[in-house]
């Protein structure tokens, strides 16, 4: 991030996190899934094997992706609000998966990430 309308909108995404409990949204939802699986097995413990816990992995990031996507509305109401163009979030969004390498098309290993694939993520944004 080199832009301090790209440091707004990053921090706009954020305030978006917590102005809609994403935090604690997500431990009460883990801590109910550990719940669900001990009420069901009787094993606390086993919960954290990886068999035991790849389901639950995939529903937990699901909601994470949807979480990113409501941080993102978030942040683009917020950079609206003040007058800061739109692209200003997506420039930051760019230079974050350039630093990181990351691949902006879809692969598998967005099943498993906790944010949307990076060429949807960009899409949305620019529709929006």
């Amino acid at each position: 991030i080199t832009t301090d309308i790209e440091l707004l909108a990053v921090l706009g995404h954020e305030l978006g996190h917590v102005e809609h409990r994403h935090g604690l949204q997500t431990l009460i939802r883990s801590s109910l899934m550990l719940f669900v699986y001990t009420l069901v097995t009787g094993d606390a413990a086993g919960a954290s094997s990886s068999v035991a816990a790849l389901p639950a992995l995939l529903l937990e990031q699901g909601y994470s992706r949807d979480f990113e996507r409501e941080a993102d509305d978030y942040a683009m109401a917020f950079l609206k609000q003040h007058k800061i163009p739109k692209t200003a979030l997506m420039s930051a969004l760019n230079k974050i998966y350039q630093a990181h390498e990351i691949d902006q098309q879809a692969g598998i290993a967005d099943y498993l990430s906790s944010h949307p694939a990076p060429k949807e993520r960009l899409e949305r944004l620019q529709q929006r």
